[in-house]
């Protein structure tokens, strides 16, 4: 059941290592236990919102996409989102209006019972390759910024240990490298080993994203952990955003975990961290 891509692997895509890895019982148990229920809830919460059908190319294709996916041809799915690319359309909205809601769609259909745990699993993996092609075309076409009188700023982004909704946090690291960020995806089966590793990398900024009450209740304490790592240290205090499904829909709770931010999307992501390296490059240390 293994599909590989033909393109080199980047930061930002190298986390489908981990998947790749697993053994069968145990990538059979994340499937079960993680993905498809973060697809199910992915597609009630945008249900609730009362969007209208998809009508424009972008969303037909993001249904296409999906259909291809389900089908289990990886070939199909890299024709269409190269057809797109091929029409003009940037890679960012690509991700955004096709990828994304491609997996969004699969969650759907799983809801409704029109998939079964096959098409799925391998769906999604066809999916998440697709993504990674469309991350290294990103990294290759960096643009990057420029923050007067300093290196490029970093970035760690991760989920909480024993999550797996990946795809999402993989998409707004994508983004960063493409604006010129230094990025790392942090992904340990501890919070020892998640914080050693944040504290190995030292950035400017941790990204985390959370996808349940949970992860909310537990990320409060977690953004403690990570920003006492440099109490004994000069310089300004470690920076975290917090993104993902849950602050949507737990923003109460999102305001308590003491994150210096709340970001949505990825370019609201990227537009939130820059205000705030840019801030501080301007009055100086904090």
């Amino acid at each position: 059941m293994t599909h590989t891509s033909s393109a080199p692997l980047t930061q930002c895509s190298r986390d489908t290592d981990g998947v790749t890895g697993l053994g069968e019982q145990q990538f059979m148990s994340m499937l079960t236990k993680e993905v498809i229920p973060q697809l199910v809830r992915l597609e009630e919460e945008t249900a609730d919102l009362g969007l209208p059908l998809p009508v424009n190319s972008l969303q037909a294709a993001a249904l296409r996409l999906c259909e291809l996916a389900v089908e289990k041809d990886l070939a199909q799915c890299r024709h269409c989102i190269a057809a797109l690319v091929r029409e003009g359309y940037a890679v960012e909205r690509i991700l955004l209006e096709v990828v994304q809601p491609a997996a969004r769609h699969l969650g759907q259909r799983w809801n409704q019972d029109s998939c079964n745990f096959a098409d799925v699993t391998l769906g999604m993996w066809n999916i998440q390759q697709v993504f990674t092609d469309l991350a290294v075309t990103m990294r290759q076409s960096a643009y990057g910024r420029v923050f007067a009188g300093q290196q490029a700023p970093s970035v760690v982004f991760c989920t909480l240990p024993d999550c797996h909704h990946r795809l999402g946090v993989q998409m707004v690291c994508a983004f960063f490298a493409r604006a010129g960020w230094t990025t790392q995806l942090a992904h340990a089966r501890t919070e020892a080993a998640l914080v050693g590793e944040i504290a190995d990398f030292g950035p400017t900024l941790v990204g985390l994203s959370v996808s349940s009450e949970a992860d909310l209740v537990k990320a409060a304490g977690f953004i403690r952990r990570i920003r006492s790592l440099q109490k004994d240290q000069p310089g300004r205090p470690l920076a975290v955003m917090l993104g993902g499904p849950a602050i949507g829909v737990f923003p109460e709770l999102a305001s308590l975990t003491g994150a210096d931010m709340l970001a949505g999307d990825a370019p609201e992501a990227l537009a939130a961290a820059e205000r705030l390296i840019k801030r501080d490059a301007n009055r100086g240390p904090r």
